[in-house]
């Protein structure tokens, strides 16, 4: 048996790796397994007309505390949506003013809050015009 093996500190420093190594797996499982709001419709660049009623559809496995918000990320002060995220589906009204520029996309941002703590964004781009 080598001499750094009967060493305390050496025990010691080989428990603080193990504790490392186990804190970084539980880390990396907690965070495989965080509850996404994976955003079904709309479809990336599905064209929106401005004034009319839309559905946007997320899913996952939600808890009774989670909650969503939904609005586009230009005007972050009209939410378009929200409620539950166990509804899973919601109706929303495009204003006039999400427009987008010609040639360019309006990004739909879906935040997911679980106990009033940000859990997920989600993000997805669509073509608002009345083309």
């Amino acid at each position: 048996m080598s001499v750094g093996r009967r060493c305390p500190i050496y025990t010691i420093l080989q428990d603080s790796t193990k504790m490392k190594l186990v804190s970084t797996a539980l880390l990396f499982c907690t965070i495989l397994f965080v509850v996404a709001a994976d955003i079904i419709k709309p479809y990336k660049y599905e064209v929106w007309p401005p004034g009319t009623k839309q559905v946007v559809e997320i899913d996952g496995d939600f808890h009774e505390d989670d909650t969503v918000a939904i609005f586009f990320n230009e005007d972050r002060d009209a939410l378009l949506a929200g409620g539950p995220a166990y509804q899973k589906v919601f109706e929303v009204f495009v204003p006039w003013e999400a427009q987008s520029l010609p040639g360019q996309y309006s990004e739909l941002v879906i935040v997911h809050r679980y106990q009033y703590y940000l859990n997920n964004v989600e993000t997805v781009w669509v073509n608002v015009t009345a083309e």
